[in-house]
């Protein structure tokens, strides 16, 4: 019998690697030096002389990360809850009103001005996703150096890894060779996002009527396509009706839009039989005792029925 791994973020943060994403925000900044955060407006596109849409790569910059400092923590680490949740309010408040010759309010005039506000933000909020996969590709796993709790603890020819994680770590420092990238890898399309739901009504859009499909498509456009990498990555789970002696999670937070992950977990294996570990990361044990509280609390939510341990690296 295998055990499963469950990996998240907090495993390449314990090699010391640069996978927060605080620190994304200084790629950001170290990559588009002039752009102004602070004072950034939506960006306008032109059109290159075949025709295409383009857009000033500084102003895009400058935009997006006024746009996710005013959602995300400050220091980022809400950064794909954000994703979810991105307030649009400034952009359209700022836009003048539109008044008619008789000095009424013209509202047919305003509903055409927030159509083009929104298309623009339509076309320039989804382009984090690729500016997300472009810093990914600067993560360097070479530097690193193994764990000797972990090393010992996984057999990597045989253990299975369910990897949250974007980077080769598993593979480069461990060996590891059943590692399913949930959410896609080096060299592949990234998978990034929210798994908020349809967030805006009618009583929002009344402010800023015409911005309907605009925000929609962008609301669309950065959510998680959770089923998708469910249904691409099939075999894997299929792998765990064979016999499981345990699951480990390291560095795993147990975010809302990856249960989905956890229930087929619990789906595919036969988890009465099961052990699921729990990390002991450094932590005040009142503060890590809370959060084991909360992670079983998910685990038995989404089907988990065996017994739970810790571990320690």
């Amino acid at each position: 019998m295998s055990k499963l791994f469950v990996i998240g973020n907090g495993f390449d943060l314990a090699h010391r690697l640069p996978t927060c994403y605080e620190c994304f925000h200084d790629y950001l900044r170290e990559r588009y030096p002039d752009a102004d955060e602070e004072a950034a407006c939506v960006p306008w596109s032109g059109i290159g002389h075949h025709g295409e849409e383009i857009w000033d790569p500084v102003e895009v910059a400058g935009y997006l990360m006024n746009l996710l400092s005013r959602t995300a923590k400050e220091d980022w680490s809400d950064f794909e809850e954000a994703l979810g949740y991105l307030n649009f309010d400034d952009d359209f408040s700022e836009l003048p009103e539109q008044i008619d010759r008789d000095g009424d309010r013209n509202y047919f005039h305003e509903a055409y001005q927030n159509e083009d506000l929104a298309s623009q933000i339509a076309g320039c909020v989804p382009q984090i996703c690729s500016l997300f996969s472009d810093w990914v590709e600067t993560i360097d796993v070479a530097g690193a150096s193994p764990i000797a709790g972990f090393q010992r603890l996984i057999n990597p020819s045989r253990d299975l890894f369910l990897n949250f994680n974007y980077t080769q770590t598993l593979e480069e420092l461990y060996g590891a060779q059943n590692v399913c990238h949930i959410h896609g890898t080096l060299g592949e399309e990234l998978l990034v996002g929210h798994g908020a739901g349809a967030r805006f009504d009618e009583d929002h859009f009344s402010d800023y009527i015409g911005s309907e499909d605009g925000i929609e498509f962008v609301q669309d456009a950065l959510r998680k396509d959770t089923a998708g990498a469910l249904k691409k990555h099939r075999a894997f789970f299929d792998k765990l009706s064979s016999g499981l002696s345990a699951v480990y999670s390291y560095g795993f937070s147990f975010g809302s839009v990856d249960e989905v992950y956890l229930e087929e977990i619990c789906r595919s294996a036969f988890t009465e039989s099961v052990t699921w570990y729990l990390l002991n990361y450094p932590a005040d044990e009142q503060e890590r005792g809370k959060d084991h509280a909360r992670f079983k609390t998910i685990l038995r939510r989404c089907g988990f029925k065996g017994t739970f341990s810790t571990f320690d690296c």
